[in-house]
């Protein structure tokens, strides 16, 4: 019986040990260039809201958001335009929409307070399909509600990772 265990606990070790080889890591925290971040985004903005949450997650990362703070931080992240969209694709025989297409746009650049540009103006984009009936109308809403929270994590998250790139030197 103990040999047996021992041959158990070697091969639960083995897939261990093979993701290690292949230089798998869990998602660590991202490094900065930068220790003070300037954020001009639109306050009441839900993805503005998202943004300033995924970065003041960044360890060693102090964010700003006041006017006044601008000129004293190392980098200025511009969110210049945020767009949301519902598009119908899908029409059934009679003409009512079966099926929409969300989208959500963000454009933004990086930039020193000299006006150095570190990321020049970039646009991400999320697309999200949502199957559409009358009779469900309310759920369907709700459901469009949670895809749209979750194109703005995505996105805030892509911006952070972009961030990270970015080498002041």
């Amino acid at each position: 019986m103990p040999r047996r265990r021992t041959l158990v606990q070697t091969f639960a070790l083995v897939p261990v040990l093979a993701l290690g080889a292949c230089g798998f890591r869990l998602r660590q925290a991202p490094q900065m260039a930068f220790e003070r971040l300037f954020l001009d985004a639109t306050a009441a903005s839900a993805l503005g809201g998202e943004l300033r949450r995924a970065l003041a997650e960044v360890p060693g990362l102090a964010l700003r958001t006041a006017a006044a703070e601008r000129a004293d931080s190392d980098a200025i992240l511009e969110v210049s335009r945020e767009t949301r969209e519902q598009v119908a694709v899908g029409l059934n025989i009679s003409g009512q929409v079966r099926e929409y297409e969300l989208r959500l746009t963000l454009v933004f650049r990086l930039q020193t307070p000299k006006g150095r540009i570190l990321i020049a103006d970039t646009e991400l984009q999320q697309r999200r399909e949502l199957s559409y009936t009358e009779t469900t109308a309310l759920a369907k809403e709700a459901e469009q509600a949670l895809l749209f929270a979750s194109m703005q994590r995505d996105l805030a998250r892509q911006v952070v990772q972009r961030l990270a790139a970015v080498r002041l030197s």
